[in-house]
């Protein structure tokens, strides 16, 4: 695989620390993280791949449980200690 098609993982928060679970992420979380990265707002978001902002939280909510984090700066954070493509 070339590197930019490598999957990105999170994990399971649900789980202990030692038995975390590595779950990769969706082509639409991956956006959204993206967009996290760059600073955009919810609102911003949505409109940009289209949904409502009620769904977005939904998309984020999954994606914070995937990275074990608990909010966006978090999972800023998380994506600055992870290689992921940032296009």
């Amino acid at each position: 695989m070339y590197r930019s098609q490598r999957p990105v993982y999170g994990v399971n928060s649900s789980t202990t620390f030692l038995d975390r679970v590595v779950m990769p992420l969706s082509e639409r979380e991956l956006a959204i993280l993206r967009y996290l990265i760059r600073g955009s707002t919810n609102r911003q978001i949505a409109q940009e791949l289209g949904i409502t902002e009620a769904s977005l939280k939904t998309h984020m909510t999954r994606l914070f449980q995937k990275l074990g984090v608990e909010n966006r700066l978090q999972a800023r954070t998380w994506a600055g200690n992870h290689p992921i493509d940032n296009s």
